[in-house]
């Protein structure tokens, strides 16, 4: 595993090390959609690659270096912890090239939203009262994969959560998180997932009155597609 002090090694260090160490793979599915075929999502990888953050007080210069939407993360993160089950919502649109592709013509909706699942049994308010109540607990864990209703979606017959779940530790009088995804997309997604866990994490410590601690992230699958890789890698 390994460790970073801030958001700008990781990015850095992370890229190096799947130019480096990654593996080249034939795609067959993209979220709900069969690319096989399309040497364009045959991907590189790393499975499984696990990093922690132990400081992100470089958040704000990654964002601006990288130009990434400051509003579609406040936006996201606004109806993920909101209590509604945001579907569309509207963060999407300030992300448009990315997300609208997703939008269901018939039901004008996602297939689901972190909005919806977060609220499922609402989770953020049961996983924040057991940890108030229980400091040592290891059951603190918000889902995001549905077993019962993404394992009919196999072999893309719809679209399957990213992530699979957050998992909160107090441990030396610090609140950790830990990220568990089965798939992230280096160049797509990465830093948005990360910018938004470490969020749930700032934002789970308020509510709690607990410091926060170390951001730790394991991803099943860690890849770059060949179309978003330059020309560096060929």
């Amino acid at each position: 595993m390994r460790i970073f002090s801030g958001l700008l090694e990781a990015h850095k260090e992370i890229e190096r090390d799947l130019f480096e160490v990654g593996v080249w793979i034939s795609g067959y599915s993209y979220q709900d959609k069969v690319v096989e075929g399309d040497t364009g999502f045959d991907f590189m990888e790393l499975s499984p690659y696990v990093y922690s953050l132990t400081n992100w007080e470089d958040k704000n210069k990654l964002i601006s270096l990288l130009g990434l939407s400051r509003d579609w993360l406040i936006e996201e993160f606004a109806e993920r912890i909101s209590g509604q089950k945001c579907n569309p919502g509207e963060a999407w649109k300030h992300r448009r090239e990315v997300w609208e592709q997703f939008i269901d013509p018939q039901t004008e909706q996602f297939a689901y939203t972190y909005a919806e699942r977060f609220t499922e049994m609402q989770q953020l308010h049961r996983i924040a009262s057991e940890l108030r109540a229980h400091p040592q607990t290891r059951q603190a864990i918000i889902g995001v994969h549905d077993h019962v209703w993404d394992i009919l979606k196999l072999g893309a017959h719809g679209r399957i959560p990213c992530s699979m779940f957050y998992q909160f530790m107090i441990r030396d009088g610090n609140l950790n998180l830990h990220y568990v995804m089965r798939s992230c997309d280096f160049h797509t997604h990465w830093v948005y997932d990360a910018l938004l866990a470490i969020r749930l994490l700032e934002w789970m410590g308020i509510q709690i009155n607990v410091p926060v601690g170390i951001f730790t992230h394991l991803i099943t699958s860690l890849h770059g597609f060949r179309k978003n890789f330059g020309s560096e890698v060929f």
